[in-house]
C-alpha cells in the first residue's frame, strides 16, 4: 500500500482540504494511499491485502499438533514420506532461523495462521505482482528486501524494498531420493500458496527471482511440483 507524501512527508489528517472541507481519504487506482493504515509491527498493506512481512516460524497446526523441525534429511523424509507435516531451517542449521522455516506441503496445509490471516492463494500473489497494483511491473523490486540476500545479478535496485514486504533471496529446498537439496540462495524466494494444481493435487508456490536475463527482480509463475519441494510461508488477509 503506497503512502501519499508531500515534499517527502506524509501529511496529517487535517492538512489536506478541498476548499474549506477536510479530505478524509485519497485513492489511486482503487488503492487507498492516504491516510496511511496503521498496522501492527510485522504487517504491511498492499493493494487491499495485509501481509506478514517475515517468513513464518509457526509450528502450531489447525488440529492442535506441532510441526516437527527436522535436523537432517532422514528425519525430514520420515515425516514427509508418511504424508505428515515437517519443517526445517536452511541447511538444517538453527543458526539460520532468521530466514524462517521451510515447510513441506503437508505442513503448509495444516499450519495455524495468525488470527485473521490465511495462507495466500495464487491469485493473491498475482494481485500484487500485476500491473494494476504494481505500476512498475515486471519489475518486482518493491517486494524485495533492501539490501537483502540478493546476488550481483540484481543490478537495478530501483524501488527495492519500498513496500517492506521483505521477500528475500533465501532460496527453497528440493526433495529427491531421500535427500534434501537447499538451492536458490541469493537467487530466489518461494512461498506456498493454498491453491491446488488440478493435474497432480499438490499445492503450488510463487515467489520472486533475480537472474542474468533481467537487471531487476521478477516474479515466478505457479510452481506446480510441490510434492518434491519445501518452501517458506507468508500469511495474508483482506484489508
Amino acid at each position: 500500500m503506497a503512502d501519499l507524501k508531500l515534499n517527502g512527508v506524509t501529511p496529517n489528517k487535517d492538512q489536506i482540504k478541498l476548499g474549506f472541507v477536510d479530505v478524509l481519504e485519497i485513492k489511486y487506482r482503487n488503492q487507498k494511499v492516504w491516510p496511511p493504515a496503521i498496522l501492527p509491527p510485522g504487517q504491511v498493506g498492499i493493494c487491499n491485502l495485509i501481509w506478514t512481512n517475515e517468513n513464518s516460524s509457526i509450528r502450531d497446526t489447525t488440529s492442535g499438533g506441532i510441526i516437527p523441525i527436522a535436523t537432517d534429511a532422514t528425519e525430514f523424509y520420515a515425516q514427509h514420506n508418511a504424508g505428515l507435516p515437517v519443517a526445517a531451517y536452511w541447511q538444517f542449521d538453527s543458526n539460520n532461523s532468521e530466514r524462517g522455516l521451510l515447510y513441506n506441503q503437508f505442513a503448509a496445509r495444516l499450519i495455524q495462521p495468525p488470527t485473521g490471516f490465511r495462507l495466500p492463494t495464487s491469485a493473491d500473489f498475482t494481485t500484487i505482482f500485476g500491473s494494476t497494483c504494481n505500476s512498475s511491473n515486471p519489475n518486482q523490486n518493491r517486494y524485495g528486501t533492501s539490501p537483502g540476500n540478493w546476488a550481483s545479478t540484481l543490478t537495478d535496485t530501483t524501488e527495492l524494498g519500498n513496500t517492506n514486504l521483505n521477500l528475500n533471496g533465501y532460496g527453497y529446498a528440493v526433495l529427491n531420493s531421500n535427500a534434501v537439496f537447499f538451492i536458490g540462495d541469493t537467487l530466489q524466494q518461494r512461498a506456498w500458496t493454498s491453491s491446488i494444481n488440478p493435474n497432480n493435487g499438490v499445492n503450488t508456490s510463487k515467489g520472486i527471482t533475480t537472474n542474468a536475463i533481467s537487471p531487476y527482480l521478477t516474479n515466478i509463475g505457479d510452481v506446480v511440483n510441490g510434492a518434491t519441494m519445501a518452501n517458506y510461508i507468508r500469511f495474508v488477509k483482506d484489508a
